[in-house]
């Protein structure tokens, strides 16, 4: 048989009964969709390595061929910018349900947000054309299984004045609640937020730190030039466009009465139950002081005072206090390793550097000052957690 025509068995070697067929497809002969609620294509280049080494694991969908003889994107826009990338042909299924723009949407609002692929400004404005289309919060709620809450949270990062909006597009924080914290400051007392967002743009600024600065401005405590907390003591923030466990927002009309309404909840208005020094959900930084208050002193346990010598059974560990440092440590170190060009190198996990895609995160290599490496969390390896003067 003629070489020329493998790729015409490879074609046909894709359909099975009952399963739809699988075109391979020029990259030249798809065009991307109108309307995309995608706005940044991350890891194109790692994608495009993978689909060189490995294959297209999933092929993109497409409708059928138009009156210009191309294949318009429905699914896997990202995916055909890789191939394309790569110089490979992109592996495609042609849907031939017709779908209204909303349908799609909801498609991929679905898709990406269960992937975290897509940024919390990219849902909020998905979300915004169900709004657009006469929808009530609650329906495009249910269509996207999703709470009121998250929907309101997202849709009120559309009406970011520009010193919070600057945050989120110089990548200093793309956290929901934290940039709806700092909007309602603005609300209340604008030139005080701008003082915060430019002191953010130098130092970051921590979830921590925006709730207590709203309790703040709220409670008409916040002072003229407010203190953020340093972005290097952080822990990275949970994966974009996942909050679905934030309370319910409300006032998101831009008068200034707005700001005493919304999310006025407080880390012990959320779960009163845990101490205030320490709450599972905050995944904010620990800032100095802290670490001595990050538990509450273990009870002493009863002793026998028969028998007064000391345990040497199981569970003498718990009675015997952990070695404590003499010096409070300034900030907690992270070190992880990664594998570079085949040979395990250990560094630093960049808590003051959040990717704009969930999946990854930036790694300082040790004996390495001039730049830090991009990886895949899932190629990051904890190696212990120390504390630096």
């Amino acid at each position: 048989m003629a070489l020329g025509q493998l790729d015409n068995l490879q074609s046909l070697s894709r359909r099975s009964k009952g399963a739809k067929e699988v075109l391979v497809l020029d990259t030249a002969e798809v065009v991307p969709k109108n309307g995309q609620v995608r706005e940044k294509f991350g890891g194109i280049e790692e994608l495009a390595d993978s689909i060189k080494s490995h294959g297209q694991e999933q092929p993109i969908i497409v409708s059928p061929k138009d009156a210009n003889g191309k294949y318009r994107i429905q699914k896997g826009e990202r995916r055909w910018r890789a191939c394309k990338l790569a110089g490979v042909p992109v592996e495609a299924i042609v849907n031939k349900k017709d779908q209204e723009e909303l349908d799609e949407t909801a498609g991929e609002l679905i898709e990406n947000i269960q992937r975290e692929n897509l940024t919390p400004m990219e849902i909020a404005k998905g979300i915004q054309k169900f709004i657009d289309a006469k929808w009530k919060a609650v329906d495009v709620a249910k269509r996207l299984g999703k709470s009121r809450g998250y929907i309101s949270q997202h849709l009120s990062l559309l009406k970011l004045p520009e010193c919070v909006q600057k945050l989120y597009e110089e990548d200093v924080t793309a956290d929901p609640e934290s940039l709806n914290s700092l909007r309602q400051i603005y609300q209340i007392a604008p030139e005080k937020a701008e003082r915060i967002c430019e002191k953010a743009l130098v130092d970051g600024i921590s979830r921590k730190a925006c709730r207590e600065l709203l309790k703040q401005a709220k409670g008409g405590t916040l002072a003229e030039d407010p203190e953020t907390v340093p972005m290097e003591a952080q822990v990275p923030a949970p994966a974009l466009g996942t909050n679905d466990d934030q309370p319910p927002l409300s006032g998101f009309d831009s008068s200034p009465s707005a700001g005493n309404s919304g999310m006025g909840n407080t880390v012990d208005d959320v779960q009163p139950a845990m101490p205030p020094q320490f709450n599972e959900k905050d995944d904010s930084s620990l800032g100095k002081g802290d670490v001595a208050q990050e538990k509450p002193p273990r009870p002493k346990s009863a002793t026998n005072t028969e028998q007064p010598q000391p345990k040497k059974a199981a569970g003498a560990e718990l009675d015997t206090p952990a070695p404590v440092m003499a010096k409070e440590p300034t900030r907690a170190r992270v070190v992880v390793g990664v594998t570079v060009k085949g040979a395990q190198r250990s560094g630093m996990l960049q808590t003051d550097r959040i990717d704009h895609e969930p999946g990854y995160c930036w790694v300082r290599l040790d004996n390495d000052e001039k730049d830090t490496l991009r990886v895949r969390v899932s190629d990051v390896q904890l190696l212990g957690v120390e504390g630096e003067d």
